[in-house]
Protein backbone atom coordinates (compact mmCIF):
# COMPACT_ATOMS: atom_id res chain seq x y z
CA UNK A 1 0.00 0.00 0.00
CA UNK A 2 2.92 2.03 0.62
CA UNK A 3 4.21 1.61 -2.49
CA UNK A 4 0.93 2.02 -4.73
CA UNK A 5 0.60 5.15 -3.23
CA UNK A 6 4.37 6.44 -3.53
CA UNK A 7 4.41 5.66 -6.39
CA UNK A 8 0.61 7.28 -7.42
CA UNK A 9 1.82 10.07 -5.77
CA UNK A 10 4.77 10.80 -8.49
CA UNK A 11 2.75 9.47 -11.72
CA UNK A 12 -0.35 11.18 -10.81
CA UNK A 13 1.25 14.64 -8.81
CA UNK A 14 -1.03 14.33 -6.20
CA UNK A 15 0.06 15.15 -2.65
CA UNK A 16 -2.61 13.61 -0.82
CA UNK A 17 -1.46 10.16 -1.47
CA UNK A 18 1.81 10.92 -0.77
CA UNK A 19 1.17 11.98 2.95
CA UNK A 20 -0.88 8.88 2.99
CA UNK A 21 1.72 6.59 2.02
CA UNK A 22 3.59 8.85 4.61
CA UNK A 23 1.47 8.30 7.57
CA UNK A 24 1.48 4.35 6.82
CA UNK A 25 5.30 4.29 6.70
CA UNK A 26 5.20 6.33 10.11
CA UNK A 27 2.68 3.88 11.60
CA UNK A 28 4.42 1.40 10.52
CA UNK A 29 7.58 2.49 11.92
CA UNK A 30 6.00 3.61 15.40
CA UNK A 31 4.05 0.27 15.93
CA UNK A 32 5.42 -2.45 13.91
CA UNK A 33 8.68 -1.75 14.71
CA UNK A 34 11.08 -2.57 17.85
CA UNK A 35 14.41 -0.62 17.64
CA UNK A 36 16.08 -1.90 20.30
CA UNK A 37 16.18 -5.12 18.83
CA UNK A 38 15.62 -3.74 14.68
CA UNK A 39 13.06 -5.98 13.93
CA UNK A 40 9.37 -5.76 12.35
CA UNK A 41 6.57 -7.31 13.71
CA UNK A 42 4.02 -9.18 11.55
CA UNK A 43 0.64 -7.34 12.29
CA UNK A 44 -0.97 -5.12 14.37
CA UNK A 45 -4.73 -5.04 15.56
CA UNK A 46 -5.35 -2.82 18.41
CA UNK A 47 -2.18 -3.48 19.47
CA UNK A 48 1.10 -4.95 17.89
CA UNK A 49 1.20 -9.15 17.74
CA UNK A 50 3.61 -10.94 19.65
CA UNK A 51 4.57 -12.50 15.67
CA UNK A 52 7.58 -11.60 14.18
CA UNK A 53 8.09 -10.31 11.02
CA UNK A 54 8.90 -13.42 7.97
CA UNK A 55 11.36 -12.59 5.23
CA UNK A 56 8.41 -11.35 2.95
CA UNK A 57 7.15 -8.46 5.52
CA UNK A 58 10.67 -7.39 5.48
CA UNK A 59 10.91 -7.43 1.60
CA UNK A 60 7.91 -5.86 0.87
CA UNK A 61 8.14 -3.14 3.65
CA UNK A 62 11.80 -2.15 2.51
CA UNK A 63 10.52 -1.74 -0.95
CA UNK A 64 7.74 0.78 0.23
CA UNK A 65 10.20 2.65 1.57
CA UNK A 66 12.22 2.69 -1.12
CA UNK A 67 9.60 4.07 -3.26
CA UNK A 68 8.65 6.35 -0.70
CA UNK A 69 12.03 7.69 -0.76
CA UNK A 70 11.79 8.13 -4.53
CA UNK A 71 8.98 9.72 -3.80
CA UNK A 72 9.30 12.31 -1.11
CA UNK A 73 13.35 12.45 -1.15
CA UNK A 74 13.18 12.09 2.50
CA UNK A 75 16.22 10.54 3.69
CA UNK A 76 14.70 9.02 6.55
CA UNK A 77 12.70 6.40 4.39
CA UNK A 78 16.24 5.50 2.98
CA UNK A 79 17.75 4.89 6.11
CA UNK A 80 15.14 2.72 7.66
CA UNK A 81 14.68 0.63 4.66
CA UNK A 82 18.87 0.06 5.13
CA UNK A 83 18.20 -1.00 8.40
CA UNK A 84 15.46 -2.96 7.63
CA UNK A 85 17.58 -4.93 4.84
CA UNK A 86 20.30 -5.10 7.55
CA UNK A 87 18.24 -6.94 9.56
CA UNK A 88 16.49 -8.86 6.80
CA UNK A 89 20.02 -10.09 6.01
CA UNK A 90 20.92 -11.23 9.11
CA UNK A 91 17.60 -13.26 9.86
CA UNK A 92 17.04 -14.70 6.38
CA UNK A 93 19.71 -14.76 4.14
CA UNK A 94 21.46 -18.02 3.17
CA UNK A 95 25.48 -17.40 3.06
CA UNK A 96 25.74 -20.35 1.65
CA UNK A 97 23.79 -20.73 -1.46
CA UNK A 98 22.09 -17.31 -2.06
CA UNK A 99 18.32 -16.20 -1.47
CA UNK A 100 16.65 -15.56 1.72
CA UNK A 101 14.23 -18.09 3.78
CA UNK A 102 11.02 -17.45 4.45
CA UNK A 103 11.38 -18.15 8.25
CA UNK A 104 14.30 -16.94 10.27
CA UNK A 105 15.12 -20.72 11.97
CA UNK A 106 14.37 -19.23 15.48
CA UNK A 107 11.32 -21.43 15.67
CA UNK A 108 12.44 -25.08 16.72
CA UNK A 109 8.66 -26.38 15.69
CA UNK A 110 9.73 -25.66 12.13
CA UNK A 111 12.68 -28.49 11.19
CA UNK A 112 13.13 -27.26 7.06
CA UNK A 113 13.82 -23.79 6.34
CA UNK A 114 12.43 -23.21 2.72
CA UNK A 115 13.07 -20.73 0.14
CA UNK A 116 9.89 -19.57 -1.79
CA UNK A 117 11.21 -20.44 -5.87
CA UNK A 118 8.07 -19.57 -7.33
CA UNK A 119 6.23 -15.71 -7.72
CA UNK A 120 2.57 -16.02 -7.44
CA UNK A 121 -0.07 -13.86 -6.53
CA UNK A 122 2.84 -12.44 -4.64
CA UNK A 123 6.32 -12.65 -5.55
CA UNK A 124 8.63 -14.20 -3.60
CA UNK A 125 11.03 -12.69 -0.60
CA UNK A 126 13.95 -13.47 -2.84
CA UNK A 127 12.43 -11.89 -6.03
CA UNK A 128 11.51 -8.87 -4.09
CA UNK A 129 14.75 -8.48 -2.09
CA UNK A 130 16.96 -9.12 -5.06
CA UNK A 131 15.48 -5.68 -6.65
CA UNK A 132 15.54 -4.40 -3.03
CA UNK A 133 19.39 -5.14 -2.71
CA UNK A 134 19.69 -3.64 -6.52
CA UNK A 135 18.65 -0.31 -6.02
CA UNK A 136 19.67 0.41 -2.23
CA UNK A 137 23.39 -0.70 -3.68
CA UNK A 138 23.18 2.29 -6.64
CA UNK A 139 21.80 4.52 -4.14
CA UNK A 140 24.38 3.83 -1.84
CA UNK A 141 27.39 2.68 -4.07
CA UNK A 142 27.40 -0.46 -2.14
CA UNK A 143 28.89 -3.30 -3.48
CA UNK A 144 28.39 -5.42 -0.87
CA UNK A 145 24.48 -5.38 -1.37
CA UNK A 146 25.22 -5.55 -5.00
CA UNK A 147 27.06 -8.94 -4.45
CA UNK A 148 24.49 -9.88 -2.08
CA UNK A 149 21.77 -8.86 -4.81
CA UNK A 150 23.90 -11.11 -7.46
CA UNK A 151 24.24 -14.11 -5.30
CA UNK A 152 19.82 -14.18 -4.79
CA UNK A 153 19.61 -14.01 -8.49
CA UNK A 154 22.38 -17.23 -9.27
CA UNK A 155 20.33 -19.11 -6.17
CA UNK A 156 17.35 -19.51 -8.46
CA UNK A 157 19.39 -19.01 -11.81
CA UNK A 158 17.54 -22.99 -12.91
CA UNK A 159 14.42 -22.07 -12.20
CA UNK A 160 14.99 -19.23 -14.05
CA UNK A 161 16.18 -21.03 -17.42
CA UNK A 162 14.14 -24.04 -16.88
CA UNK A 163 10.45 -22.27 -16.35
CA UNK A 164 11.19 -18.27 -16.21
CA UNK A 165 7.21 -17.76 -15.88
CA UNK A 166 7.26 -18.66 -12.25
CA UNK A 167 9.08 -16.25 -10.93
CA UNK A 168 8.29 -12.88 -13.14
CA UNK A 169 9.68 -11.13 -10.37
CA UNK A 170 13.28 -12.15 -10.07
CA UNK A 171 13.33 -11.25 -13.73
CA UNK A 172 12.57 -7.94 -13.42
CA UNK A 173 15.55 -7.87 -10.76
CA UNK A 174 17.95 -9.64 -13.42
CA UNK A 175 16.67 -7.21 -15.92
CA UNK A 176 17.84 -4.53 -13.40
CA UNK A 177 20.99 -5.68 -12.72
CA UNK A 178 22.03 -5.97 -16.59
CA UNK A 179 20.80 -2.69 -16.77
CA UNK A 180 23.18 0.22 -16.53
CA UNK A 181 22.21 2.70 -13.59
CA UNK A 182 21.10 6.27 -14.89
CA UNK A 183 21.54 9.28 -12.08
CA UNK A 184 20.56 12.83 -12.52
CA UNK A 185 21.80 15.24 -9.65
CA UNK A 186 20.51 18.49 -8.71
CA UNK A 187 22.14 20.74 -6.78
CA UNK A 188 21.94 24.51 -6.37
CA UNK A 189 19.03 26.63 -4.04
CA UNK A 190 15.74 26.00 -4.71
CA UNK A 191 13.77 29.05 -6.34
CA UNK A 192 10.54 30.46 -4.81
CA UNK A 193 8.07 31.08 -7.52
CA UNK A 194 7.11 34.87 -7.43
CA UNK A 195 3.10 35.27 -7.60
CA UNK A 196 1.46 36.20 -10.68
CA UNK A 197 0.44 40.16 -11.00
CA UNK A 198 -2.81 39.05 -12.29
Amino acid sequence: MISAYARGAQVLDEPRYLEIATRAAKFLQANLFDPSRKILYRNYRGGRSDIEGFADDYAFVIQGLLDLYEASFDVEWLEFAVQLQETQDRLFFDDKNGGYFSTSGKDESVFLRMKDDNDGAEPAASSVAALNLLRLAQFRDDKQMAERARKTIDAFATTLSHFPSAMPQMLVALDYSLSKPRQIVIAGRRMRRKPSAG
